[in-house]
């Protein structure tokens, strides 16, 4: 019925179909799948975070269920939860090594810089720390910590990171993150202290265009 329900794609069957068969341990996940599923498509996203969190309190739960929940909390911009979901076992047995690390060094960029918005400045804090140790020459990551920073007053620090990741990597979110550390500077004192940057990394291709654009 379940299948044939699908295959007519009919949401009123599949549900009843689907709930017939939560209660036998051998049929819970065939189920818990099509009621996430069909919540997807009819747009109940909390519905499906439920039915795809259920399946992975089991313990032979699948691929597809963490995959759903990580998706959905990014979406919904739950950084913690989705940094949780991540670092499950599951987790990291599913995503190769390089890839769960580039992920959860995302998700805490996103959080830090969702707390800063809101103020949170612990968070935020924490956040951008964990994103450096997970890659300190991640130019995402370094940027985030600057911002940090700068929020607490600690703009000299934070230009001492911005210039020793530029010398190392120069990329155009350290540019914004150096951009930032003096709010409401004037375009004649933003095209003087950009090269401050710019003698860290003199010959790079990046520097030549970020000097252009400040010098314009």
């Amino acid at each position: 019925k379940l299948v044939s329900a699908n295959l007519r794609d009919d949401p009123r069957e599949t549900h009843t179909a689907a709930t017939a068969l939560l209660n036998r341990p051998q049929t819970e996940l065939a189920a818990l799948r099509a009621l996430a599923n069909r919540a997807q498509a009819d747009g109940d996203v909390v519905g499906a975070l439920r039915y795809a969190e259920k399946a992975l309190a089991r313990k032979d739960a699948p691929d597809w269920a963490l995959k759903m929940a990580l998706d959905i909390r990014i979406s919904m911009g739950s950084w913690t939860d989705s940094i949780a979901v991540l670092d499950t076992k599951l987790g990291k047995t599913i995503f190769e090594a390089e890839t769960h690390q580039h992920l959860k060094l995302k998700l805490y960029v996103q959080e830090a810089h969702s707390a800063l918005k809101r103020g949170d400045t612990a968070t935020a804090i924490s956040a951008a720390k964990k994103a450096m140790a997970a890659s300190e020459l991640n130019p995402e990551a370094v940027a985030a910590y600057a911002k940090v920073m700068t929020s607490q007053g600690k703009g000299q620090k934070a230009a001492n990171v911005l210039e020793k990741a530029w010398q190392s990597n120069p990329h155009h979110a350290l540019l914004s993150a150096y951009r930032s550390l003096v709010p409401g500077e004037t375009a004649l004192d933003w095209a003087k202290r950009i090269e401050n940057l710019a003698k860290t990394a003199p010959d790079h291709p990046e520097t030549h265009l970020a000097v252009a654009n400040a010098s314009l």
